[in-house]
């Protein structure tokens, strides 16, 4: 195994119920990495989702994750302007959070 994904209903305020997908995980070991395994495993999530009914699917993504970001942008995924902090209960650590989204239609 060099990687999964856990994807389901997304529990967003906003979300389509019953439409929108989230990405809750997606890890792909480093040292398998840049060898299609991401990709592979990006499309199996797609298929997966359409299979279950869902239109459009979503990833909250740390804002500065820029190899990510850049990995989502070339599938087709986009930011669709909802972000998020997250962190302790003191705010003593906080992680900027933005959505990306991809139509499964």
């Amino acid at each position: 195994v060099v990687g999964f994904a856990a994807v389901g209903p997304s529990d967003d305020p906003d979300a389509d119920p019953g439409a929108d997908a989230l990405v809750g995980e997606f890890i792909i070991d480093p040292v398998q990495q840049r060898q299609g395994h991401g990709s592979r495993l990006l499309n199996a999530v797609a298929d997966t989702l359409r299979a279950d009914g869902f239109t459009r699917a979503t990833w909250w993504v740390r804002s500065d994750d820029d190899p990510l970001r850049a990995f989502l942008d070339s599938a087709g995924w986009a930011a669709d302007g909802a972000h998020q902090s997250v962190g302790t209960e003191a705010s003593a650590t906080e992680l900027k959070l933005v959505r990306v989204h991809t139509d499964l239609a």
